[in-house]
Formats: structure tokens, sequence, C-alpha cells
């Protein structure tokens, strides 16, 4: 694990001794809780976020029961300033079964409360199953106990992340936490027995927040053969039969908006996943078979890989590995379990039990948690299957828009003049230049200091020289004391703009990849005369993690090292990351995967 921040819970004059195959009091699982949380601190304060900070909540631990309410099965303990641990309720299971740093804990009765109901399902299949538990898991769940209330540094390794702890705001690859209530089901049918609109499902919330993670494809299309029918719950009347006409669930063009798209877009692309897998909507409930995503991602929306497997015909090994795999290769999959499906997105391995991230795309508090998912995954878990290996023909490189300068021109093809638009996170010496197709400076239109906000000046063609511009492609250049961004316009009639040259993306090659230590990222230049290009490297989530010095490149043969360290010399977590080389005609970009 490397050097790790070493941290000491200090108990006082308190011994605790603990006798196994007994439940748990109170007491003993709030110093669980409080070690978890100093895990949970560690973790961020690694990553560098010291200001992020948990702590127990003064309010009293909730116990969760069976569904009997008389076989106590854990405590639910809530933290400060948000998030909460569960700790089991029995020495011999593993000590902490899930946290969330984040949101509050579900307490919803609702069939669709699919963390509530797979933590009752869970862990009372845990406790009947220990009769029949390997000792070798027993009594790794034993010495957990036993570290985790004596604060032994050990047992308080945080481990590795993928993602990377604070990278996203979920914790997770998907950044979105999107549920089955408004606005995602705005589209779906009204439930003729209770005239209440339907839920949007499960699968198909899983499904459509991995396609927007994904930002894949964009467009989708369905027929009349696509048609199909089914009887609304609980099945009154066989003849009263719904009706879903596939086609009034095609999108002619879908706008991901970098990964925000807008309510009615995520309506629709909810229901356009509902209805590719045959959907059968309720106000109660709507439920689908979540091996149908396999076919509808690859034949529906032409992904290149998905592939379902069934508990019966994988091994919990493989199983694991697989998702492993997947998670290290930012690739979420789908998870189904209990007749819920949910994503998963995201792996921490730690020095005992492997952690999950789960979204469930139920409620407003808490979509999501980390979960150690048992080890007899399949068996214990009633796992009944999973979508992995998701993989769209192209991947999708994320603009670090959020942190950065933003610029855009309107309108755009313009005749008289432009409105060039300008958003600065901060304040910052600002340039905006217009350059000609060549990258050639044609015109200077701002060189000043300005404050955060939004900005805006005018263009009317006219260059340096006191001269129009001709009809053609321009491109505007901002630069500010972090960033360097260009965009396009055109000036002249809109008929113009077939004719002209437009920016074009080229690939990367990188050697060796995967790589360890050190990586060569090699490409062929195409600039017709010397063009200066800034090159950076970016995470999954399109943060930047380093940037250099912009270079002066001409026509012919390229190559760079990168040492695998961010911009303030220190190694990056292994992982998917993005190379960039921008100028403002000719681009290149790659992906290469850091290993340990």
């Amino acid at each position: 694990m490397g050097n790790r921040l070493k941290i000491t819970l200090i108990i006082g004059s308190l011994a605790l001794t603990l006798t196994y195959a007994a439940p748990v009091d109170i007491q003993t699982s709030s110093l669980a809780a409080t070690s978890q949380t100093l895990v949970m601190n560690a973790r961020f304060q690694e990553a560098g976020l010291s200001s992020v900070s948990y702590s127990q909540s003064m309010t009293q631990p909730k116990p969760l029961y069976d569904e009997t309410g008389e076989t106590l099965l854990a405590y639910v303990f809530s933290l400060e300033p948000e998030g909460f641990v569960i700790v089991t309720a029995d020495d011999d299971l593993t000590p902490v079964i899930a946290y969330a740093e984040h949101g509050t804990f579900p307490w919803e009765e609702h069939p669709e409360n699919v963390l509530l109901n797979m933590l009752r399902k869970d862990l009372s299949l845990r406790l009947e199953a220990l009769p029949l538990t390997n000792e070798e898991v027993i009594e790794r769940n034993n010495r957990q106990w036993e570290g985790m209330i004596s604060g032994e540094p050990a047992y308080l390794d945080p481990g590795d992340s993928w993602p990377e702890p604070g990278s996203t705001e979920t914790g997770g690859w998907v950044k979105t936490e999107w549920h089955q209530g408004p606005p995602y089901n705005d589209l779906c049918p009204i439930d003729p027995e209770t005239g209440v609109r339907s839920y949007v499902g499960c699968v198909a919330t899983a499904m459509a927040q991995i396609i927007n993670y994904w930002q894949y494809p964009s467009s989708v299309t369905f027929t009349e053969n696509d048609n199909y029918s089914y009887y609304p719950y609980p099945y009154q009347d066989q003849d009263t039969s719904i009706q879903i006409y596939a086609p009034d669930a095609s999108i002619s063009f879908i706008d991901y908006n970098n990964g925000n798209p807008s309510d009615e877009m995520c309506a629709a692309l909810c229901y356009a996943c509902g209805v590719s897998v045959g959907m059968q909507y309720s106000s109660e409930g709507s439920g689908a078979f979540t091996g149908d995503c396999e076919e509808s991602l690859l034949k529906q929306f032409n992904y290149l890989n998905a592939r379902f497997t069934s508990a019966r015909d994988t091994d919990t090994n493989t199983f694991k590995e697989i998702l492993e795999k997947n998670m290290k290769d930012s690739m979420p999959a789908i998870l189904a379990s209990s007749g819920h499906a949910y994503v998963c997105d995201g792996f921490r391995e730690t020095e005992f039990v492997d952690e999950w991230h789960l979204n469930y795309g139920w409620g407003n508090s808490s979509l999501d948690c980390w979960y150690l998912l048992p080890d007899g995954v399949f068996d214990t878990f009633s796992c009944s299957g999973s979508v992995l290996n998701i993989e769209p023909p192209t991947r999708y490189v994320a603009e670090p828009i959020e942190e950065f300068a933003v610029i855009s021109c309107a309108p755009n093809p313009f005749e008289d003049y432009v409105r060039i638009i300008y958003t600065l996170p901060e304040e910052s010496e600002v340039k905006v230049d217009v350059l000609d197709k060549y990258g050639h400076q044609f015109r200077k239109i701002v060189d000043s200091t300005y404050s955060e906000g939004i900005h805006g000046v005018y263009w009317n063609g006219v260059g340096d020289n006191r001269y129009y511009a001709s009809p053609g492609l321009y491109i505007i250049k901002l630069t500010t004391r972090t960033d360097t961004m260009f965009t396009k316009v055109f000036y002249g009639s809109a008929s113009k703009r077939d004719s002209v040259e437009l920016h074009t993306t080229y690939t990367v090659n990188s050697f060796p990849n995967p790589f360890s230590d050190e990586v060569t990222i090699k490409f062929f230049g195409l600039w017709e005369n010397q063009t200066e290009a800034e090159i950076g490297i970016y995470d999954v989530s399109g943060r930047q993690i380093i940037r250099f010095p912009a270079q002066t490149f001409e026509y012919g043969k390229h190559e760079f090292n990168w040492n695998g360290k961010n911009q303030y010399g220190n190694p990056v977590s292994p992982g998917v990351y993005f190379i960039h080389v921008s100028s403002p005609l000719v681009s290149y970009t790659g992906k290469v995967i850091k290993i340990r």
C-alpha cells in the first residue's frame, strides 16, 4: 500500500474482549463506527483534501431489523456533516458492511428502496450461512473487529481507490444520482389502475446513467417493430393490456451537455432505456429483466461490448475479477440482486474486504454508498446476475469546463459582428485573440485583467491591419493565467460553412501501455507551419492532472514522456488517463492506463 497515514484511536483505559459468535452491543459498534470515520478522513487527507472530515453524529444510532422485526441485523450511525456508517450486529460478520460519504440513510419502507431491502436480505442470508462459512473468513472478521475497536493502524489503512477519493462528487465513476421519480419519469405512462405516473424502473435508471456516463450514442431510433404490450399490475383485468408505441421513445439528438443533461433529456433517455428492455410500467414499481440490457446496449444503442452474466454460469472469483478490472478501467457495470438493478461504479482495495461503490437510483437523500460484497456473492448475496464489460465504440473525453474558463460565440456564423462570451472562475489576466485558420494572429481584442464572472466582447470582422476578414473559418483564442482555450467562429454567410476546413482530431500512440513508471507518448504533427500547442493529461472525470508548458510544433514526428505524476509531483493513482494535445486546427487524443 506504500507509505500510509497511520491513525491511532485512543480508547483510554477501556478494555474490550469480544466473545465470538455473539451479538454486538451499541458501545462496541460505536467504536467500530468511529474507526470507520477515521479511515474515511485518512483517505481524503491522503488525497490532499484535509478539509473533509467526518465524525459520529450526537444522535442515537438506529437499529436495523430483519423483515419480521425480531432479528437485529445492524446499527446505522449518522455522521457529521453528512453520511452514515452501517455496523453489523454480529462479531462473526465483517464489522462495517456499508458506509456513505454524503446523504442520509433511506429508511422509507418501499419495494424500490434498494439499499434498505438489500441490507435486510444480505445480512439475513449471511447470518443463516454462518454455520457453513469458511473458518478463515470468520477468523478474519474476528481479527478485524479486534483491530477496529482497539484502533490498530494496520486495521485503519484506507487502501487504494478507483476512482481517486475526492475526484468525483459521488465517489464513483458515475457523477449522476438519478432516481425513478420526477423529473426522470415524466415521459413514463400513467398507470391506469391508480391514475398516477409510473416509475422509471431500476433497470432503466441504471442503464440510462451508464449511457449518460459514456455520452454515447448521439441518437436512438425505435420502429413499430419494437412495440410491445403488457398487463397492468395487479393483473385484475386481462383485457386491459397497456400498449407501448416504441417510436415515441426515439431521440433524434441526445444532448448530454457534458454529462449534465436537462431534465427533459433525462426523462427522454430514461424512457428510451425502459422501452428498449420492454419495461412493464406501474406506479407501484416498474419491472424488466436485467439480462435484456445486453441486447439493448448492443443492438439498440450500438455499444461495442456488453455481457450479461447470470449466477448459473459464472463462479464468484471470476465475477469479482471481471468486476474489479471494469472498475479499474473506469467501466461502470449493472448488478442485479433480489429483484433490483443498480450501478456498480467504484472499487476500493483494502487489507481485509474489498469495497464496491453502488449507485442505487432510488430516493433523494442517499442514492449511493460503499458496500462490502460477501465472499460468496452469487450464493449468499443471491445476486441474480450482472451486465459487465459495458463499453461504447468511442470513449468520450470530458472537457474540464468546471474548473477552467469557458468561451463561446454568438451568433455563429456571423456577418456583421460576433459576441465572444467567456466565464472566468477567478480573477485573471486575460487575452482574447483572433487567429486565421492557419493559427496566425489576425486581431488582438483583449489584453487586460478581469474579475471572476461572465464577460463579453464584440468583434466586427476587422483585423489588426484594419481590413475586413475574408469569409471563412477563424479561431478565437482565450488565454488566462491557468488555461488556454480555442473555439471556432465562421465569418460570412452560413452557406460557406461546408467549404471551410474544420478542426480535426487525431490519435496519439503510447508505449508501454499499460505503464507503471513512465510512458512515452508519440504523435505525427500535421501542421503546415510552426504552431503552438498545449499538452494536458486528464482523469476520466475530465479533471486536469497536469498541464505541460506550451510548445511550438511543426510537421513531423514528436514524442514526450510522462512520469505518472500530477502537477504537484505526486504519483497518480492506478487507472485510466487521457492525453490531449490541443492547437487551433489539429488536436491529438489518446488513452493510457496507469498500473502499479
